[in-house]
C-alpha cells in the first residue's frame, strides 16, 4: 500500500514546493499563502506541475505563479467546453424530436418500446433516474407508465443520448445524424470532464492518454492542419468531436459567439508565453489547439 501522505497546514505546503523547487519570485509567498487561502487549493494547483522537468526530483524553472496561470486559463477552457456542451446537447435532442415528429410512421410512443427491448438496461437506468429526481416527481408520476420519446429524452443525460443516437442510426441510417453517431461518444468525455472540473492541462501527450487515430476524426478532421500525432491525444481527439458537432448542429449565430470566447482564451494564454518556451507538451497542445479553434472557426 502506498504510504499516506502528512496533512499540512497551507505554510507547510508553500515550504514544500519550495523544498521541490517551485520558486516564488513571481509571485511571492504571501501571495501564494492569500490564493489558498480563498481562492483554490493546492493539490488542483499543483496538478500542472507534472508539464515541468525535474531533475534529481527537483523541478527546474518552475515559479508558483506558472501553475496558477495554466489553472486560470484551463478553467476558462473547462467553462467553455461545458457551455459548448450544453449548446450541443439542447440543438441534438431539438434534431431527434424533429425527425421522429417528422416522420408520418412514428407517434412518439413506438420508437420508446423499440429503444426499450433494444436497451432494457440503459432504459431502467433512464427510469430510476427519473424516478429519483427531486424536481420531476410529477412529471415521472404521470409518465411512467407510457412514455413519449419527448419525455424520455427530457430525462437522458448525455451519455444516454449517444446510445439513442446510434439505436436510430441502426435503424434508419438517417443521413443527418451521421456525424452525431460518429462523434458524440467522443464529445462526451471531454463534457464529464469539464462538468467535473478535472484538469485538462495534465498528462498531455502520455502513454495514459495516447490513443489509436479514429478513421472517421481523421476524415473530419481533413483540412484542419492537424497531424495523426495531434489527434492521437484524446483530450485533442474529444475537444475536436465537440468542435465538429457544434458548428454541424448548433445555430450559426451562437457558433460565432463561441469561436469569439475561444479567441478570448488564446489571447489569455499568450500573456505569459515567455513562460513556457521550451515546455515542450504544453507548447504542442497549445499549437495543436490553435488549429482546431482555427478549423472551427474557418468551417461555420
Amino acid at each position: 500500500m502506498e504510504q499516506r501522505k502528512p496533512k499540512l497546514t497551507n505554510k507547510e505546503m508553500i515550504s514544500h514546493l519550495r523544498n521541490r523547487g517551485i520558486t516564488f519570485d513571481l509571485m511571492s509567498e504571501r501571495e501564494a499563502f492569500l490564493l489558498l487561502r480563498q481562492s483554490t487549493y493546492l493539490y488542483r494547483i499543483t496538478a500542472y506541475r507534472k508539464n515541468f522537468k525535474k531533475q534529481y526530483n527537483i523541478y527546474q524553472n518552475l515559479d508558483f505563479a506558472m501553475l496558477v496561470d495554466l489553472e486560470v486559463i484551463d478553467t476558462k477552457l473547462r467553462y467553455l467546453l461545458l457551455e459548448m456542451s450544453l449548446d450541443y446537447e439542447y440543438a441534438i435532442k431539438s434534431k431527434l424530436l424533429d425527425l421522429i415528429t417528422s416522420d408520418p410512421n412514428e407517434n412518439g410512443y413506438d420508437i420508446v418500446y423499440r429503444f426499450r427491448l433494444s436497451h432494457p438496461n440503459t432504459f431502467k437506468i433512464v427510469m430510476k433516474n427519473f424516478g429519483n429526481s427531486t424536481y420531476l416527481k410529477d412529471m415521472y408520476i404521470k409518465r411512467k407508465n407510457d412514455i413519449a420519446i419527448w419525455t424520455l429524452l427530457e430525462v437522458m443525460n448525455f451519455g444516454q443520448i449517444s446510445i439513442l443516437i446510434d439505436f436510430m442510426w441502426k435503424e434508419k441510417s438517417i443521413k443527418s445524424l451521421r456525424e452525431a453517431q460518429r462523434l458524440h461518444k467522443f464529445a462526451k468525455n471531454i463534457r464529464n470532464a469539464a462538468a467535473h472540473n478535472s484538469p485538462l492541462f495534465v498528462n498531455l501527450f502520455s502513454k495514459s492518454t495516447c490513443i489509436k487515430n479514429n478513421q472517421f476524426i481523421v476524415s473530419f478532421a481533413a483540412g484542419s492542419q492537424l497531424s495523426y500525432d495531434e489527434l492521437s491525444e484524446q483530450k485533442l481527439n474529444d475537444i475536436f468531436s465537440l468542435f465538429y458537432l457544434h458548428k454541424r448542429y448548433c445555430d450559426k449565430s451562437l457558433v460565432e459567439r463561441r469561436v469569439a470566447y475561444l479567441r478570448c482564451i488564446i489571447e489569455r494564454w499568450e500573456r505569459h508565453t515567455e513562460w513556457y518556451l521550451g515546455i515542450e507538451r504544453l507548447e504542442k497542445f497549445k499549437s495543436a489547439f490553435e488549429k482546431l479553434v482555427d478549423f472551427y472557426a474557418r468551417n461555420q
